[in-house]
């Protein structure tokens, strides 16, 4: 098992060797929930169109353009939004949209500043863009002790000095940490200082709890340097659509479509489905998020208790938002953390994963990661799993 795990890089590949042995696993953030009923009917119907088969606009299509746009409009995002949003093949077309955008401005390869602990694949959407490791910025200490969970603008000012582009995500994956309104505007203003440049992974958007408020860098208004990209992947369960978008300043959008399109063509015909859902279902899409992000707190509460139950020792981490949970456990790795729970019959995912130091048999971050977008039945059922084997 020590062997099989070290060769990991992603918590799909913890995925799939659970699926190959047959393990419950909450490794992938993968929403459990099925998209709304009325969102599969106007997909069906999308897709019985005899133009279903023909190349979407480069940009996005009109439709679904202007239902993200009056999205924008309800949550207050100031300015004229004609031009400021591209769609994507989902949230990570945007982010390499994104970096490709600013490679092509800066006229050369640019270093980005990665904040730790940081979404997998954001590193890995980095080298593939850049070909180059990013410049790391450790997190700092914040309620619970040993974890490094909240943002260092002290660390992030240092790499500014030889970084270009900061990627950073809120509400954060795999943290649960919402940046409150003072930290993003912290952190736009020092974009803007230092004359650098921002993309900001919002795909947890809606997926906020206990009262908070996502806040976003456009809701102070566009700029050509500050890219924010979102989809629906998790919100709507709608992960294999590959429905996303991207919101800046019509320069940056114009230039992102150009360097996109060759490598991903259009977004997908689906985006069609998710425009009719948002223009004339908008009470269902918001009734879902309720739904969904309800479930995603019950579903916290039986398994944190249950890996407590299981684990003693271990002290759960309450998410602020996300669909993730996180863990400070006791044992001398994080493999070691990972290791035990799968003997127990769960998949997670071990805290240095999600930084420079990856999966080793010593990497420690003192953390473990689990999902909670699973259905409830689930939920209950690896519990119980966990209880049984105390």
């Amino acid at each position: 098992m020590t062997s099989a795990l070290e060769n990991m890089k992603s918590m799909r590949d913890i995925n799939d060797y659970c699926v190959a042995n047959s393990i419950d696993t909450l490794a992938q953030g993968m929403i459990e929930l099925a998209p709304p009923l009325k969102l599969r009917q106007l997909a069906g119907e999308v897709a019985l169109k005899e133009t279903a088969h023909c190349y979407r606009a480069r940009a996005g299509e009109p439709d679904f353009i202007n239902a993200v746009v009056k999205v924008l409009e309800r949550e207050g995002v100031p300015g004229n939004l004609e031009g400021a949003v591209l769609a994507t093949h989902g949230v990570t077309g945007g982010i390499v949209a994104a970096l490709l955008h600013f490679k092509k401005v800066l006229g050369r390869v640019p270093k980005v500043v990665l904040m730790e602990p940081f979404y997998t694949y954001h590193l890995q959407q980095i080298l593939a863009v850049t070909g180059v490791q990013p410049l790391y910025v450790e997190g700092l200490e914040g309620d619970h002790k040993g974890v490094k969970f909240n943002p260092n603008f002290a660390g992030l000012e240092a790499a500014m000095e030889e970084g270009d582009v900061i990627l950073i995500c809120t509400p954060q994956n795999p943290t649960g940490k919402v940046w409150d309104e003072a930290e993003v505007k912290r952190v736009t203003e020092l974009v803007k200082v230092h004359k650098k440049k921002l993309i900001v992974d919002e795909c947890y958007a809606d997926m906020v709890f206990g009262g908070r408020k996502h806040v976003s860098p456009i809701q102070f208004g566009l700029d050509e340097d500050v890219v924010v990209c979102r989809g629906f992947s998790k919100t709507l369960g709608a992960q294999s659509w590959r429905v996303g978008y991207a919101v800046s300043h019509k320069a940056t959008v114009a230039s992102m479509m150009a360097v996109m399109d060759p490598i991903y063509i259009c977004t997908p015909l689906l985006q069609h489905a998710v425009a009719d859902f948002l223009n004339f279902h908008y009470d269902q899409h918001t009734s879902h998020i309720t739904e969904l992000n309800q479930l995603l707190a019950d579903n916290w509460a039986t398994l944190s208790a249950a890996f407590v139950a299981r684990f003693p020792t271990w002290t759960p981490i309450a998410p602020q938002g996300t669909m993730y949970g996180n863990f400070i456990h006791t044992f001398p790795s994080d493999l070691d953390a990972t290791k035990a729970a799968l003997e127990a019959g769960v998949g997670i995912c071990p805290g240095s994963m999600f930084t420079r130091q990856g999966i080793t048999p010593t990497a420690n971050t003192n953390t473990v990661r689990i999902h909670c977008g699973v259905s409830r039945e689930k939920a209950e059922r690896i519990a119980k799993k966990l209880r049984e084997g105390i």
